[in-house]
């Protein structure tokens, strides 16, 4: 059984090792051109996670969620980032996630199409900092729209948003059970044959892999501080 030290130690370890130093070695003054990308897509799923221990379920609701990702970004990250919440969550998690690029969108209003697109700057220093989440027109179209994101502030943002999360942890003890109830749910083993999300060949399937897994072992693992396991 874990308790908050897992936020504190694991999760926020991880954000910090495998997302902001990312962000740092992809960003513009170190000459990396990468991380476009990678970083806002490790972001949003770990909101999709911490949104998941944070909030109860509602109806079937399981696990993370599109409804929690979207609640905790309105409630734990910084407060420009509220009013583009829900798309913030379509273009880049949704985006990066299941099409590899961020998605773009567009509404009709009358007869003109309003398209929203996005621009990722990877540059750390302030001025560049600074358009993140600020929307910009393009040269010669009053109707195509740029949403910014920064990934160095983003990522900065993300552990901000940790930060916040465990502080009030700290301080609520109801919230804390709450959370640290969901955080272990989130860990346990489950019943492939039990899942509700994926149906009975699918679970037959997940079964016999399982059992192939059992009956094809290369060999015993051992100590190796190269090598994590559960």
């Amino acid at each position: 059984m874990v308790d908050i030290l897992y936020l504190k130690n694991t999760i926020r370890g991880s954000i910090i090792s495998d997302v902001v130093n990312i962000a740092k070695f992809h960003n513009t003054e170190g000459g990396n051109n990468a991380g476009w990308f990678g970083i806002p897509r490790l972001v949003f799923c770990y909101v999709d996670y911490l949104g998941a221990i944070v909030y109860n379920n509602r109806g079937d609701e399981e696990g993370a969620s599109t409804r929690k990702a979207v609640r905790f970004i309105r409630e734990y990250f910084p407060k420009e980032y509220t009013q583009y919440a829900d798309l913030l969550v379509a273009i880049w998690r949704h985006g990066t996630v299941h099409n590899f690029t961020p998605f773009v969108f567009y509404v009709m209003r009358g007869n003109k199409k309003i398209i929203l697109k996005w621009t990722s700057n990877r540059s750390s220093k302030l001025h560049n900092r600074n358009v993140n989440m600020k929307t910009f027109k393009r040269a010669g179209s009053d109707n195509e729209i740029y949403l910014s994101v920064n990934i160095c502030q983003l990522a900065d943002d993300l552990l901000l948003s940790v930060d916040k999360l465990i502080n009030k942890m700290q301080k609520k003890e109801s919230f804390r059970n709450g959370c640290i109830r969901r955080l272990n749910n989130s860990l346990k083993m489950r019943n492939c044959m039990t899942l509700k999300t994926i149906g009975k060949a699918k679970k037959k399937i997940l079964r016999d892999e399982i059992l192939l897994a059992k009956n094809s072992c290369a060999g015993i693992l051992k100590n190796d501080k190269q090598v994590q396991w559960f």
